[in-house]
């Protein structure tokens, strides 16, 4: 009787254990998915702040587990412009993602202390930081 007590115990335990466990430099999907607000848009070695500018700043990044919404705005001939995709994600270790949509990769994201660098292959890169209310909310699911 006691045997199988230890045994219950332990195994208990090691599902416990592999239940909290991740590798090392991986983050579980869980603690990045949100969403995510433009703050900075960088090109031709200039950055600009988005805060202000309400066309830019309504653009965002959107994680839930291993897909990526992206909304971006852009003004063209004064017309606040959307243009969004969703997009698979494949790590590549250290919190660095490889952006896959219809079967090609593309752009690189890297996801790190809340924040979201989104590099395109165009040479422009953004930075968008986690929105508080989005952390929030999946805390409560």
């Amino acid at each position: 009787m006691k045997i199988k007590k230890v045994n219950l115990v332990v195994m208990a335990g090691m599902i416990l254990i592999s239940m909290g466990c991740e590798s090392k430099g991986k983050t579980s999907q869980g603690a990045i998915s949100g969403k995510y607000n433009m703050k900075t848009l960088t090109t031709k070695g200039q950055t600009l702040k988005v805060a202000g500018q309400k066309c830019f700043e309504d653009s965002y990044f959107e994680i839930k587990g291993n897909i990526a919404y992206i909304s971006l705005n852009n003004v063209v001939n004064g017309n606040c412009i959307t243009k969004a995709g969703t997009y698979d994600m494949q790590s590549k270790g250290n919190g660095r993602y490889i952006l896959v949509g219809n079967g090609k990769e593309s752009d690189e994201i890297i996801v790190k202390n809340g924040k979201v660098q989104y590099n395109q292959d165009t040479g422009i890169s953004m930075t968008f930081s986690k929105d508080v209310a989005s952390t929030l909310e999946n805390m409560k699911k």
